[in-house]
């Protein structure tokens, strides 16, 4: 039986960050063997958090960095890891790998921009390799968005794909452009693919999808959206390998797509507002909607 007593809190406005601001966009990220936790802030820590009891957990450690030229702290994309090293972004544009254990960076690149969509890695024979987009934040009015290839290793960029991106004024608000949503690594006959969608490219309020061959960083297709998208696409497969795509737009369109070849299978409006990422479980496909809609779907590709 739970108690639902609350047995940690953290207070963002740590007295430890250089940064006064208490919000926590990231994931937590657990490591079920060693009992401990690790979670980025947007007051620039990352926090490392020891659960092994349940109803003691308590902050082990922080990581506080900083570097020249550094404008802005914070850490809102969520954290990747491999084994002992992990790996974040923040809105200065920074990627650094960190040793877990010792709490310290080990190499540190400049992704140019902010980083909010979460870092993902892939593994290729023997060798891992980190996947990172930035925005159009601090390059306003419009900049080149990329999607980076980077070797886990060493931090050295494989490839990289972008498109010219602008943000807009959203209600008196600068609003982002570029890479606001997670990118997608393929599986089974897709597993050769990349996928990056940028928002409000060549200064429109639309979106690209684009497919990248992972290995040499060739563009394979790219696919306009009817607006910009700050939910992640999702991926699916058949008995066969085949792979589809999910993936909405902020107006409420809902987009299905074969792919391995980039075609358009089918596409609803809803007229609500999305902006959070979808999830797919079996068969079905759930989507929350700014308000109080949460949608479900059956998916049928044949």
């Amino acid at each position: 039986m739970t108690s639902r007593k609350v047995v940690l809190h953290i207070p963002g406005k740590d007295p430890d960050a250089d940064r006064n601001w208490g919000a926590f966009d990231s994931n937590p990220l657990l490591d079920r063997s060693s009992g401990k936790l690790f979670w980025p802030a947007e007051n620039g820590l990352l926090y490392r958090i020891n659960v092994q009891d349940k109803n003691k957990p308590f902050v082990e450690s922080k990581l506080n960095y900083s570097r020249i030229g550094m404008g802005r702290l914070g850490l809102e994309a969520s954290m990747a890891a491999i084994g002992q090293y992990g790996f974040i972004g923040d809105n200065s544009g920074n990627i650094l790998c960190i040793d877990l254990q010792q709490m310290k960076p080990v190499w540190q690149i400049d992704n140019q921009d902010d980083i909010d969509a979460s870092l993902i890695i892939d593994r290729e024979e023997d060798r891992y390799y980190l996947y990172a987009g930035n925005e159009v934040d601090h390059r306003q009015p419009y900049a080149k968005s990329t999607l980076r290839k980077i070797d886990a290793r060493t931090g050295s960029i494989v490839w990289e794909v972008g498109r010219v991106c602008a943000g807009h004024t959203l209600n008196g608000r600068e609003n982002s452009g570029g890479m606001l949503a997670t990118p997608l690594i393929g599986k089974k006959k897709g597993d050769h693919i990349a996928l990056a969608l940028f928002s409000r490219p060549n200064k429109t309020q639309k979106a690209d999808l684009v497919a990248i061959d992972k290995r040499s960083g060739k563009e394979l297709y790219s696919f306009r959206l009817d607006a910009y998208s700050w939910a992640s696409p999702v991926d699916f497969y058949d008995e066969d390998g085949n792979m589809y795509l999910f993936f909405t737009d902020v107006i409420g369109n809902l987009y299905l797509m074969n792919g391995l070849t980039g075609e358009l299978l089918h596409k609803t409006a809803t007229g609500l507002t999305i902006e959070s990422s979808p999830i797919i479980y079996n068969d079905r496909v759930v989507v929350g909607t700014r308000g109080s809609s949460i949608l479900s779907y059956k998916i049928v590709t044949n």
